[in-house]
Parts: structure tokens; C-alpha cells; sequence
């Protein structure tokens, strides 16, 4: 409620015709044109174009919601927090299970201290041919960077704050990663977009 998706801006000039058109949304080919037409910008980008343009969004003082991860490098990742804690915009990175109302439920739980871990296991199919997700930084990145910000924003919601990582990379696309939280607690996730 209160929110009017006003504006489109694409990388596909026809693409972000139709879809303006659907949402009875005006299309943008500029950026800059874009940006100077709306309050708030969400991202459905690559993460190294997502980073550029938040940047951009940040700076022309636009709030923004961004998908994960933020960046591909670590020194753009600094730059948009840099940028974000300089501003008065908000920015949140938006982790869909934590809207779950199961997940919800447990990561407010009373007694969360009581638990002595979790374990995670998360068998992606972005990989696979006919998956929509299927795009080229999933392959050149994998796993770790498309689920993992996932897992790792589930178990900070569950089990408080990590202080440890270990990782080992498996076959293929296979990951294990390792985590010690603050209140000495441990989990584990094991995942894959194959």
C-alpha cells in the first residue's frame, strides 16, 4: 500500500517496453532518466550491474533493495555500504526466507539459546538448462555466492551472529561451509546449484 511502480529501466530496450507496458510503468533506456523519475529503485540485474547502479541510486539519494549479493568484489561491496551509511537512503538486501512466517516463528522463539546448532542442506537446480535462473554469473560464481547469502541470513536470524567460517569446495559445484556463532553454537550448510 502507498507504493506506485512508476518506472522501468532495462538493459533490453524491447523487453523493458513490454514489461513498462504491463505495469503501466513509463520505460527508461537512461539510467540517469530513470533514477530522476522515482524515490526507490528494486533490482532484478546481474550483481555487477546491480552494484553500479545502486552506487549510482545511492548517490542521487534514492532508496534502495537489493539482491544478493550485493557485489561481486569486495571493494565494490564497501563502496555501496560506504555510500549507504553516508547517505540519508535506506538499503536492505532482500532474503525472501526470512519474510517465511515458519522462519519468522523460530527466529523470534524466547529459547533460542537453548539450541546447540543447526544443520542446512540446500540442492539448487539454477544450473540446469531449463532453470530461468540459468545466467552466466551463477556459473562463474556458483553455489556459495547465490545460496549461501540465503543460508547465511537464516542462520544469523536462528542462531545469532557468526564468528567462524570454514569452507570446503566438493565436486562440480558442491559446497560445505562451517560456521562457530558468538554464543558458541555451531551449524553447518551444504549446498549446490546442480
Amino acid at each position: 500500500p502507498g507504493v506506485a511502480f512508476t518506472s522501468v529501466w532495462g538493459r533490453d530496450s524491447a523487453a523493458t517496453a513490454l514489461l513498462a507496458h504491463d505495469c503501466g510503468a513509463n520505460p527508461f533506456d537512461d539510467v540517469d532518466s530513470f533514477l530522476d523519475s522515482v524515490d526507490a529503485v528494486s533490482f532484478a540485474v546481474p550483481p555487477h550491474v546491480q552494484s553500479e547502479i545502486a552506487l549510482k541510486a545511492i548517490r542521487a539519494g534514492k532508496h534502495v533493495l537489493l539482491e544478493k549479493p550485493i557485489a561481486v568484489s569486495l571493494d565494490a561491496a564497501d563502496e555501496l555500504v560506504a555510500a549507504a551509511d553516508a547517505s540519508a537512503v535506506c538499503t536492505a538486501v532482500f532474503f525472501t526466507l526470512l519474510y517465511d512466517a515458519r522462519m519468522r516463528a523460530i527466529a523470534e522463539r524466547a529459547d533460542i539459546d537453548a539450541w546447540s546448532g543447526a544443520q542446512g542442506l540446500w540442492l539448487g537446480s539454477a544450473l540446469m538448462d531449463e532453470n530461468p535462473f540459468n545466467t552466466p554469473w551463477r556459473h562463474e560464481k556458483g553455489a556459495l555466492w547465490d545460496l549461501g547469502p540465503h543460508a547465511i541470513s537464516v542462520l544469523l536470524a536462528t542462531l545469532g551472529p557468526i564468528v567462524e567460517v570454514s569452507a570446503r569446495a566438493g565436486a562440480k559445484d558442491l559446497v560445505h561451509a562451517g560456521f562457530t556463532h558468538a554464543n558458541g553454537t555451531t551449524s553447518t550448510t551444504t549446498m549446490t546449484l546442480f
